[in-house]
């Protein structure tokens, strides 16, 4: 017999479950410095995957000593003595 579905409910305003998840909306807004008058721009963005640009710790016996791309790799590298 074919049951209703169970899950969550309510998404929170995102249109399928990975969104809802692991979705994340971004606004940014541009500012011009040189030219004060201008307006500011803003624009909003979604994204699943957060970039950050984490160098790796060059001190003796660090694990990760290029580009740190998750952040337990970047927590492991800074508790290494």
């Amino acid at each position: 017999m074919l049951q209703q579905p169970t899950g969550i409910s309510d998404l929170g305003g995102a249109g399928n479950l990975v969104d809802a998840l692991f979705g994340m909306e971004m606004l940014t807004t541009d500012t011009c410095n040189e030219s004060p008058e201008e307006p500011p721009k803003t624009s909003t963005e979604c994204a699943r995957k957060l970039v950050v640009n984490i160098t790796g710790g060059n001190a003796a016996g660090a694990t990760v000593t290029g580009n740190v791309d998750h952040l337990h790799e970047g927590a492991s590298s800074s508790l290494d003595i």
